[in-house]
């Protein structure tokens, strides 16, 4: 039998390594595996924002062309237009709407107008705009951009969304007067 003698002469087992991990060890596993995860979400909440702001984007520009088409293509000869509304349910969250008009709309006067299509922000988004609410129409010949400063060909009615936590991060889609709708 090996092992190692003791003074009173009894022979002592030879340690044996057991395999395994100390706490210490197992903490620091878990504290990296932690600050992963938590790099991890804030990318993905990132990606998130930046997707959900694209999405408006989209169905923004869809909206004002599909104004635009209907003013041109006289749709019930009627002038159309999108509407922007800042949290008028009081819920926090803005919409815009699609509207048309049997008069020419003013944007800087209250006209009556018949709202179709409402399209509401997700709660993460805003209109980034000082007015409460805010009028772009499109004439019926031509498509273009119904508009006090038009017809300076360099004048565009811009139109901003952005995120409700750092309003830094936004898109903008312009509209020119002569109706094209550029982002």
């Amino acid at each position: 039998m090996s092992g190692t003698q003791s003074k009173e002469g009894f022979t002592l087992p030879k340690p044996v390594a057991k395999g395994g991990f100390t706490l210490i060890e197992l903490l620091v596993v878990i504290a990296i595996i932690g600050v992963l995860a938590l790099f991890s979400w804030v990318n993905l909440y990132q990606i998130g924002s930046q997707q959900e702001l694209r999405n408006a984007r989209r169905g923004l520009v869809a909206l004002l062309r599909d104004a635009q088409q209907r003013s041109l293509t006289q749709v019930e000869g009627r002038y159309w237009g999108v509407y922007f509304e800042k949290n008028p349910a009081g819920d926090g969250r803005d919409r815009y709407s699609l509207f048309n008009s049997g008069v020419l709309p003013d944007p800087d006067k209250s006209f009556t107008k018949e709202i179709l299509t409402v399209i509401t922000l997700k709660p993460l988004l805003e209109l980034q705009q000082s007015a409460a609410t805010s009028t772009i129409a499109f004439h019926q010949i031509g498509g273009g951009l119904v508009s006090k400063d038009c017809p300076n060909t360099v004048f565009n009615e811009p139109v901003s969304v952005g995120l409700k936590n750092d309003p830094t991060v936004s898109i903008t889609v312009q509209v020119f007067c002569n109706g094209r709708v550029e982002f």
